[in-house]
C-alpha cells in the first residue's frame, strides 16, 4: 500500500508546487517567499503517511504528541489572554472530545487511516491552492480572513475527484468515496474554523513556532484532529469496513 500512497502524495506535491509557483506570480510574491512552509508541510505529510502504513504503533505515538502539544497551545492561548471562563471551558470540552475521537481514530486500521488523511491532505491543499489563484469572495472574514468560497469550493471539487480514483486503498466504492470523502472535508474544513476562532478569541497569530512556516501543532493539525475523530465516529456507526 505504501509504494502507491507514496507516488500518489508526491505526485500532489508536484502538481501543487506548480500551481504554487501560478499563485506566487499572480499574487506578485518574491519566488523565495513560502517554499519553507511548502517543504515542512511536505516533510510533515510523508511523515504521517509512512507511520500510519509501515508502523502504526509508531503513529500511535505521533497522536499522543499531537493531542498533547495541541493541549498545551491551547491552554497557553487561553491563560496568557485571560479568556472568560465560560469561552475557556468549551474550548476545552471540545477539545477534549475531538482529542478522545483522534487517539481512538489512531486504532483504525491503517488503510482507513491513510485514506483519511490523504482527504484531508488534498482538501487543505487545493483549497489553499484555489483561493490563492481565483478567490474573492470571503468564506468567514471575521474568523478566518483569507479563506474564501471559491477556495473552499475549488477544494471540494478537486479532492473529492481525487478521492473517486483512490478506492481502491480502502476498497470504498465509488460512491462511499464521494460521500464520506464529503463528509471528512467538512469536517476538516470546521477544524480549521474552530481553531482559527479561538486564536481570533485570544488574539493571537499562531499557536505557537513549532513547524517553521506553520506555526504551533493546531495551526497544522487542528483539520486533521477534527476529521480523524470525525472518520472515528462514521466508522462505528456506519458499514464502511
Amino acid at each position: 500500500m505504501m509504494n502507491s500512497v507514496f507516488i500518489i502524495i508526491q505526485s500532489f506535491f508536484a502538481v501543487g508546487g506548480g500551481l504554487f509557483i501560478l499563485a506566487k506570480r499572480k499574487q506578485g510574491l518574491p519566488f523565495k517567499k513560502g517554499w519553507n512552509k511548502f517543504f515542512v508541510y511536505m516533510a510533515v505529510v510523508n511523515l504521517i503517511s509512512y507511520s500510519i502504513s509501515h508502523n502504526p504503533l509508531f503513529f500511535k505515538i505521533i497522536a499522543l504528541l499531537i493531542v498533547s502539544q495541541g493541549f498545551f497551545e491551547i491552554c497557553k492561548a487561553l491563560l496568557l489572554n485571560k479568556s472568560s471562563k465560560i469561552f475557556a471551558f468549551f474550548t476545552l470540552s471540545v477539545y477534549g472530545l475531538l482529542a478522545f475521537g483522534f487517539i481512538m481514530f489512531s486504532s483504525l486500521p491503517p488503510q482507513i487511516m491513510i485514506w483519511t488523511y490523504l482527504a484531508i491532505f488534498l482538501f487543505d491543499g487545493f483549497s489553499q491552492i484555489s483561493g490563492q489563484l481565483v478567490g474573492k469572495n470571503p468564506l468567514a472574514p471575521s474568523i478566518s480572513p483569507n479563506k474564501t468560497m471559491e477556495g473552499l469550493f475549488g477544494g471540494l471539487l478537486l479532492s473529492l475527484g481525487s478521492l473517486y480514483f483512490l478506492d481502491h486503498i480502502t476498497g470504498f466504492s465509488s460512491f462511499q468515496s464521494l460521500f464520506f470523502g464529503l463528509i471528512i472535508c467538512i469536517g476538516a474544513l470546521l477544524g480549521d474554523l474552530l481553531a482559527s476562532l479561538v486564536k481570533r478569541k485570544c488574539g493571537i497569530k499562531d499557536y505557537g513556532r513549532i513547524l517553521p512556516g506553520h506555526g504551533g501543532i493546531l495551526d497544522r493539525f487542528d483539520s486533521f484532529l477534527f476529521g480523524g475523530a470525525m472518520m472515528y465516529v462514521l466508522f462505528n456507526l456506519l458499514p464502511i469496513q
